[in-house]
């Protein structure tokens, strides 16, 4: 083996530049390619969401992907009212609440006091059949408005809704499940775990978006039951 040099033996100063990537990927794992390179579009889409231009590579995308995640990320206005006529010995709950609401929303304002907090999440997203799926995007008006607004309900009456013939059958719902992702990854802790359950409508594309959200590296287990 050759000498060792004066060079060698001194002591190296930590790599801030992949700590700084590192940290980065750590928090917002969507800022980073299928390879794991940090992303130039998706960091100029943060400041200016429509100036991006598409680019050839691989990635999974669909209609609606960039809206979403705007969405995902802008403030809420809504706010948690403390409903004490339906609550069950509150002084004995020890801090565990049920937040009853529109989940998005729910979620975004837990962000101020349990961010990064969270041990497990669990979800049970609607399964996409084509029988009972509402994607809606617009949390100021009422639901039966965005039923009417959406065609989903005629006269007062509910009707089918997100048909699989529909072109945006799966861009719906992956547009819904990826807002949802997204703030829910910063409610968890480091060393916390994310449990979803789904059918086989959508088990592909589900995994492709948690990885693309939570980066592939961290994926457990699929557990068919």
């Amino acid at each position: 083996m050759p000498a060792e040099s004066l060079t060698d033996l001194l002591p190296t100063t930590p790599d801030l530049r992949a700590e700084r990537l590192a940290e980065l990927k750590r928090l917002f794992p969507d800022l980073f390619t299928n390879e794991g390179r940090l992303d130039p579009a998706e960091l100029q889409r943060l400041v200016a969401p429509n100036e991006v231009h598409e680019t050839e590579r691989y990635e999974f995308k669909w209609y609606g992907k960039a809206a979403s995640k705007c969405e995902a990320f802008t403030p809420t206005t809504a706010t948690l009212v403390y409903d004490h006529a339906r609550s069950v010995n509150p002084d004995q709950a020890n801090g565990n609440m049920i937040i009853e609401g529109e989940n998005l929303e729910a979620l975004k304002l837990l962000l101020s006091a349990y961010r990064e907090q969270v041990k497990v999440i669990y979800i049970d997203p609607p399964y996409n059949t084509g029988k009972d799926f509402i994607y809606r995007d617009n949390y100021a008006e009422g639901k039966q408005q965005y039923w009417e607004r959406a065609g989903a309900a005629e006269e007062g009456v509910k009707l089918e809704s997100n048909p699989e013939t529909s072109g945006r059958y799966h861009s719906d719902w992956l547009s819904f499940i990826q807002e949802r992702l997204l703030v829910s990854r910063q409610l968890l802790r480091r060393d916390g775990v994310v449990l979803i359950s789904i059918d086989d409508h959508e088990i592909h594309n589900l995994r492709r978006l948690v990885d693309d959200v939570l980066g592939p590296e961290n994926h457990i287990a699929t557990l068919v039951w």
